[in-house]
């Protein structure tokens, strides 16, 4: 019983980390266009430091403002890496932003997968099978 309990637990999250990596996959086809850092901090969520950048950019006259750096929550258990990260993307830099053509409302500063959503697949195969040999 507690085995396909385990089995279909890890095949919804395989479900999701695989479409998840789709999604992002997706977004270095966007269309591109120049933005500014409007807001970059690190944010102490209790056991976890959340890397917040916010930034404003335009398309066809209409102004919309990311927060999205890239595909996967940008969190670490120490503050250093996460300062490292925010100081990537200091107040009035400009950057690129991708944005969906489709709806310019969804945006993001680096696009493609991050190694978090590759590793959370691996991790979910051999948790939920652990007779998986590698």
């Amino acid at each position: 019983m507690i085995s396909v309990l385990f089995l279909t637990l890890g095949l919804v999250l395989l479900g999701l980390s695989i479409g998840y990596s789709r999604h992002a996959s997706v977004q270095a086809q966007w269309a591109c266009t120049p933005g500014i850092v409007i807001r970059s901090e690190v944010e102490n969520r209790f056991e976890t430091f959340a890397v917040v950048v916010r930034y404003g950019y335009e398309v066809d006259a209409l102004k919309f403002v990311g927060d999205t750096v890239r595909c996967g929550a940008l969190q670490y258990n120490w503050s250093a890496p996460a300062r490292r990260a925010s100081e990537k993307y200091p107040v009035g830099a400009s950057v690129t932003v991708y944005y969906d053509p489709k709806s310019p409302r969804l945006s993001v500063r680096e696009p493609g997968e991050s190694n978090a959503t590759l590793v959370s697949i691996f991790v979910t195969v051999r948790v939920t099978h652990p007779s998986l040999v590698w």
